[in-house]
């Protein structure tokens, strides 16, 4: 038994629990990998211990506090009041809870600060030397306009820094004369920029395919990753990948080309660093027009690749020493993202910064699940909730340096260490960079994504808007990217301590088979997914519509309206909407299925593709070319 007088500060952080007769659970957590036998009392008990505080604190609050109250049950209120007129009683009983959450604290249901301070500074991979980011990556197509804008606010920035990084241009553009275009543009610029700018076009990319292919690896995968042989029409994953081939061995930050690199502070800016899961980590802001979210920040001078390095690539123990231990809140980190760190250790291998302009979202059904400070700006009248449910004008961004689980995953910004191995881009259809989280996350066992508290713009020409029916006719449609992250999330890695490369070779051995699959077996299982889905979204609505008790009425109404629609799953065809266009109904079903055996062959070979690229880049052999 530990010393009562202790003054370390615990909270409990979530466990999984199983039933094991009437009003008994056993409660498991793998911080001491032990079960215990408990109450539905004691776990109760547990819940109200989520925040940092000394057993004697938690005791207090426990004894001390309304049990009718919105977050505990009746019957907890009902345990203590007989003690409570009687001081002697409630000394009694106080020294009694006190004794409780020490048994707790030893068997690990509660946690101490330090030991998730000593947990997380574990490491079970190889040391890599510390490395600044060497290029500065941007996506276009057909666009030469955005192009210019975009790269010449990233120049101006490496030379306010003086950082004479390479720029990398990888452009899907069909049509020679716009890819020429864009070699001319690009020549210009180069006279003003210190840093090397390269273009990869479809010329670049075809040279650069066959020297793959001479190297032994199979033409259908190389050509799937780089070219649009599908004919889905959507480069944008062909590019990320073409842009990974590029950078293989470095440090690279990414950006769209509808982006401008100014840069604001986080409106609620803190020092320090926390750690979040389970959850999207951003606070969002809603404005009924660009001008008026540009007139709520205050741009200011920042090195956009140091905001990035402050985190990206460093091992959890370094940020954790970078910030100082005393900084450090752990207040909304999850049992499941702590036994994580626990077992494995952790390096922020993707970072992201914040975003004021345009949301980039193709619905606003953020706007269901937010916590609870964007939620109240975003329900704060009815006047400002129909508007940011019309207009796509936000500023998001989380408040302090965060490292996090994968709950969120958007490339228009970003920062990817490269030194080792990533996975590839699902290389069609949009949704692809929320299939690459979901990939790392789930092969790089040691992956955690990183947050900076800096909004940088995004400022496509023309603002996004939305009706107010548009939620309810696209819930149910399904992306081609949605189904093969409901599949990867069905997933279940193997046990073992395998390497990146063999777990990203395992999920794509799985996505192979189910390619393999007789199509009717196939549709089946996507139902059940489906079906899994809307389920576990709609139990999440439920929870929110409890939480806020269903006010305002609003809100509400249009929340379980969202709820009716997704009960349609069980009906609906269980076709990607997105492969539809120009072909029929059994042609995309066929297409659908063969889609997630090609990106299963993908991640099989892509370890190999990366060996090779980096081989070649060695040899002066590049991807992308100096203009």
């Amino acid at each position: 038994m530990q010393d009562t007088t202790r003054a370390e500060h615990y909270r409990f952080m979530g466990m999984d629990q199983f039933s094991v007769g009437k009003d008994l659970w056993m409660g498991y957590s793998g911080n001491k990998c032990a079960g215990k036998i408990v109450s539905s009392q004691i776990i109760n008990m547990l819940w109200r211990c989520r925040t940092f505080a000394t057993l004697d604190d938690h005791a207090q609050n426990l004894l001390g506090a309304n049990m009718n109250g919105n977050h505990a049950p009746i019957h907890w209120w009902q345990v203590f009041r007989r003690f409570l007129p009687n001081h002697n009683r409630g000394q009694r009983r106080l020294k009694k809870i006190k004794q409780q959450l020490l048994e707790l604290a030893d068997d690990g249901l509660l946690v101490a600060y330090q030991d998730i301070i000593k947990a997380c500074c574990k490491k079970e991979f190889e040391d890599l030397p510390h490395q600044t980011i060497t290029s500065v990556g941007i996506m276009t197509c057909n666009r030469v306009d955005y192009l210019k804008r975009a790269l010449s606010s990233y120049v101006a920035n490496a030379k306010q820094f003086e950082r004479k990084q390479a720029f990398i241009v990888v452009d899907g553009s069909e049509h020679v004369h716009t890819r020429k275009k864009y070699r001319q543009v690009l020549k210009s610029m180069q006279k003003s920029c210190e840093g090397t700018i390269y273009y990869c076009g479809l010329e670049e990319k075809k040279q650069f395919a066959k020297r793959l292919i001479e190297q032994g690896l199979p033409p259908d995968v190389v050509n799937f990753s780089l070219f649009d042989v599908e004919q889905c029409g959507n480069s944008t994953g062909m590019n990320r990948n073409a842009l990974l081939l590029s950078t293989a061995g470095d440090l690279f930050f990414s950006a769209d080309d509808d982006t401008v690199c100014r840069i604001a502070p986080a409106p609620h800016f803190k020092e320090g660093l926390a750690f979040k899961s389970g959850t999207d980590p951003n606070e969002w802001w809603f404005y009924p027009n660009r001008q008026a979210g540009l007139r709520a920040v205050n741009f200011a001078k920042r090195d956009i690749l140091s905001v990035h390095e402050t985190l990206l690539g460093k091992d959890v123990g370094q940020c954790i020493s970078d910030f100082g231990k005393n900084e450090i809140d752990f207040n909304q980190l999850d049992v499941t993202f702590f036994e994580r760190l626990a077992s494995r250790g952790g390096r922020v291998l993707i970072t992201f910064n914040g975003l004021i302009g345009d949301s980039g979202s193709r619905l606003p059904i953020y706007q269901f699940l937010l916590n609870d400070q964007s939620h109240r700006r975003l329900v704060h009248s009815h006047a400002a909730y129909c508007s940011a449910c019309t207009c796509g004008e936000v500023l998001r961004s989380v408040n302090r340096a965060t490292v996090s689980d994968a709950a969120f995953c958007m490339t228009g910004f970003v920062g990817l260490d490269n030194r080792t191995l990533l996975p590839p881009f699902m290389p069609v259809n949009r949704g692809q960079d929320g299939t690459f989280g979901l990939t790392l996350w789930t092969c790089f066992t040691n992956s955690c994504f990183g947050h900076l508290p800096w909004a940088v713009l995004h400022a496509p020409l023309q603002s996004r808007t939305f009706s107010r029916d548009d939620i309810w006719q696209n819930a149910l449609l399904m992306r081609i990217n949605d189904l093969i992250r409901m599949i990867i999330r069905a997933y279940e890695t193997r046990p073992g301590q395998l390497n990146d490369a063999e777990n990203l070779r395992n999920l794509g051995d799985h996505l192979i088979d189910l390619g393999n699959m007789p199509l009717d077996d196939f549709e089946e299982f996507v139902r059940l997914l489906r079906c899994q889905w809307a389920s576990n979204r709609i139990v999440a609505l439920d929870h929110r519509l409890n939480i806020y008790r269903g006010k305002p009425g609003y809100w509400a109404r249009d929340v379980a309206k969202y709820i009716d629609v997704l009960k349609g799953v069980i009906s609906a065809r269980p076709v990607p909407h997105d492969l539809m266009d120009g072909r029929s109904t059994k042609d995309a079903r066929l297409m659908s299925q063969r889609l997630v055996g090609r990106f299963g062959q993908l991640l099989t070979w892509w370890p190999d593709m990366v060996d090779v690229a980096k081989y070649l880049k060695e040899k002066g052999q590049g991807l992308a070319k100096p203009v």
